[in-house]
């Protein structure tokens, strides 16, 4: 997610090291580079400079780590066709916590997929909002896990 919206803005890793030392709390260059290859994960303050200078909202970032951990290992290598049909199974068989974690994972590979052209990414990022959205409504209102 970081390194997609690095590309996105077209800076560098140097000049997002630049933009964190900017706001108070740097963050070196091969910090970047750890943390955009999940190697490492950022502190607080460094979460908040890094999402500052990307244009990125810090809840995303923390939603995304917790939704992760309840990602099965078996759909790590699926397709996003793949990843939709799962989501829909698990959906229909009321896990809807695992469902959403696999809208995460797709929401992830929407960000770094470049075969995809942008206006269909556009629609596909939008669809994966709203149905992760509908999810967490219905499993909130109905207390499914």
């Amino acid at each position: 997610m970081f390194r997609a919206a690095r590309e996105r803005l077209g800076l560098s890793q140097n000049r997002v090291a630049e933009l964190t030392a900017e706001r108070g709390f740097p963050v070196s260059r091969s910090a970047v580079s750890e943390i955009e290859r999940d190697r490492n994960m950022p502190g607080i303050e460094s979460l908040v400079a890094l999402c500052e200078a990307l244009q990125l909202e810090p809840r995303e970032i923390l939603e995304r780590v917790i939704a992760r951990r309840g990602i099965a290992p078996d759909v790590a290598g699926c397709s996003l066709d793949d990843l939709r049909r799962r989501v829909q199974v698990l959906y229909k068989n009321g896990q809807t916590r695992a469902a959403d974690s696999v809208y995460v994972l797709l929401a992830e590979r929407l960000e770094v997929d470049t075969s995809i052209e942008p206006t269909e990414r556009l629609r596909l990022r939008a669809h994966v909002q709203l149905m992760r959205s509908w999810i967490l409504a219905t499993a909130g209102s109905s207390g499914a896990s």
